[in-house]
């Protein structure tokens, strides 16, 4: 059972009635006066609550049950943890004490209840990517009325990208197996005792012996002088995989009910990540192979982070997955686009298309070199009035004569402000995303996204509330 809002209590402040210091220079107030303005305006709350009730907790019947967070809750704490990039700890803190915060998530003043960090995460992670992605576009477009654009409005964007990064490690054939390893072995030692199982009593010493195994491969500067620790190091890597195998057949024979089908199932997988990292040692370190791009992986633990190269002056190498966004000059983030695969080139129509389903009226944007193929030069015309979009290299006369209008070079000079979104959006929480599992990944990119809107939404307000005040004091 779930509850839009706390609407019959009494006691709770009216959300509109909460006052918010429009002259902080704070995050906190900031996301909250844009989440008021969503919640003051009737036809944006409506639609709000809409979406949340389609895509949060669908298949639960939120008219019966116990009671559970409500909806306007779970939206608040999602936003303020991404909008401000803080754990849930202290989430925790600032959802227990912070009284403009509580008035906003509509406690009582005498109310003691408090939240728990499991609670938090277990209602945050209920915001898919796709209701996040609907709720942002009903902001933006609250946003640029907000801004001053007009009604029908043409609109002019800025698309670039940037690495997202994941939360791994430096990855190594030699680490990445230990990972396997180790995982494998601590799982299926679990499942054993869970089950009763022996053969797992001494699993302590393996992953000491594992452990020292690791280490004397990883210090070596030239593996090629030293090739007998390597194989010691695979020979034991290969005995506790196949001892986890066997332990997985029997607990497999044993249960009849299937409760631990899904975690047997992770445990082969570590096993087979183990075998396949154990062959490209073999190939590379005892043969001299070379491993093709196309045949790695870069973490057991986040499969879809990426090895990106893009020649960046101190950061060589990033790992994670790039993200297209489209910016309005205004600041807010219209689309995005998640480069699981491809490159930039494969994602500029995409991003376009997205923004042009949710803002019709968008009529211009800029990229950079990266985007241009004689394919997306031809696409995008098809969906915009004017593509700024330089092509690689010197191109010929007709290229370099549409390059040198004014029209052109304008936005050329006003493309790099999109670098001030970037840098919002990595302040926001897209620096690092510490949560699990490609799902999470793209939860957090899209929360945050949400949280740096909101956050520009908030400052506009304050800025106009400042110069209303201030022409009252004028005319006094």
């Amino acid at each position: 059972m779930r509850k839009r809002e706390a609407s019959d209590d009494l006691f709770v402040v009216p959300i509109e009635s909460i006052r918010i210091d429009e002259k902080s220079r704070d995050d906190i107030p900031a996301l909250l006066r844009g989440l008021q303005h969503l919640y003051v305006e009737k036809r944006l709350r409506t639609e709000l609550f809409e979406l949340l009730e389609q895509h949060v907790a669908a298949h639960r019947d939120h008219a019966n049950g116990r009671p559970g967070m409500m909806l306007w809750q779970v939206l608040v704490l999602a936003v303020i943890k991404q909008g401000l990039d803080c754990d849930y700890d202290r989430l925790q803190e600032l959802a227990n004490e912070h009284g403009t915060l509580r008035r906003m998530l509509q406690h009582p003043p005498e109310d003691a209840s408090r939240y728990t960090v499991r609670t938090l995460k277990n209602n945050v992670d209920l915001l898919t990517p796709e209701v996040l992605a609907k709720v942002n576009a009903l902001v933006t477009r609250e946003g640029l009325k907000v801004a001053g654009k007009p009604p029908g409005s043409a609109l002019a964007a800025r698309v670039d990208s940037f690495v997202v990064e994941s939360n791994v490690h430096h990855p190594t054939d030699v680490s990445l197996l230990w990972d396997a390893t180790r995982v494998a072995v601590r799982e299926a030692t679990k499942v054993a005792h869970r089950t009763g199982l022996v053969g797992w009593r001494q699993a302590p010493y393996w992953r000491r012996r594992l452990k020292q195994a690791f280490n004397r491969v990883s210090r070596q500067r030239q593996w090629s002088t030293r090739p007998d620790d390597v194989k010691a190091y695979l020979r034991l890597c290969a005995q506790l995989t196949h001892r986890v195998t066997q332990t997985v057949k029997e607990v497999r024979a044993r249960q009849a009910d299937g409760k631990l089908d899904e975690v047997l199932t992770a445990i082969e997988q570590w096993v087979v990540d183990a075998d396949v990292l154990r062959g490209q040692i073999v190939r590379r370190v005892l043969r001299g192979e070379r491993i093709a791009p196309a045949e790695k992986f870069y973490s057991v633990f986040e499969r879809h982070t990426r090895w990106i190269m893009k020649g960046k002056a101190g950061r060589p190498v990033e790992l994670g997955v790039p993200l297209t966004i489209l910016e309005e000059a205004c600041g807010f983030v219209l689309a995005w686009q998640l480069q699981w695969t491809g490159s930039d080139v494969t994602t500029a129509v995409p991003v376009v298309e997205t923004a042009k389903a949710a803002h019709p009226t968008l009529a211009s944007c800029s990229f950079d070199r990266g985007f241009h193929s004689p394919a997306n030069q031809r696409d995008l015309l098809d969906h915009l009035a004017r593509v700024t979009l330089p092509v690689k290299g010197k191109g010929d006369k007709t290229t370099r004569a549409h390059e040198t209008t004014a029209a052109f070079q304008t936005a050329r000079r006003q493309h790099p402000a999109v670098e001030s979104a970037i840098h919002a959006l990595e302040c926001h929480g897209l620096a690092r995303i510490r949560n699990r599992g490609q799902l999470g990944f793209e939860r957090t990119v899209a929360l945050s996204i949400l949280g740096a809107n909101l956050h520009r939404l908030g400052i506009l307000l304050q800025q106009r509330e400042r110069k209303r005040r201030k022409r009252l004091r004028l005319a006094a």
